[in-house]
């Protein structure tokens, strides 16, 4: 599940995902909190999303990462809040 593959192991979970449907798209967000620097975490986060999804513009913040299927595009927005000390995901999923 794409939230696991966000989370690291240990992390404390501080906004539990709820899907949110509009029209064809849908969206959610989700957020932790845990002791990993910026750099550790971009890194991990990477090595479990790329063999699925492709990371856009990877020396900018927040992360971008984005999938594509035949009709669908699917966007994962990765950014640190709260002066660095929690990290929130942004889901997006909508026709292409």
């Amino acid at each position: 599940m794409l939230v696991d593959c966000t989370i690291p192991p240990g992390s404390r979970t501080t906004r539990n995902a709820e899907l949110v449907r509009d029209g064809k798209s849908a969206r959610t967000a989700w957020a932790f909190a845990d002791d990993m620097d910026w750099e550790a975490y971009s890194a991990w986060v990477g090595k479990n999303l790329e063999p699925v999804y492709t990371r856009r513009d990877a020396d900018r913040v927040p992360l971008r990462f984005q999938r594509t299927t035949e009709g669908d595009m699917y966007i994962v927005v990765i950014e640190r809040i709260d002066s660095g000390l929690e990290t929130r995901i942004n889901f997006i999923g909508q026709p292409f």
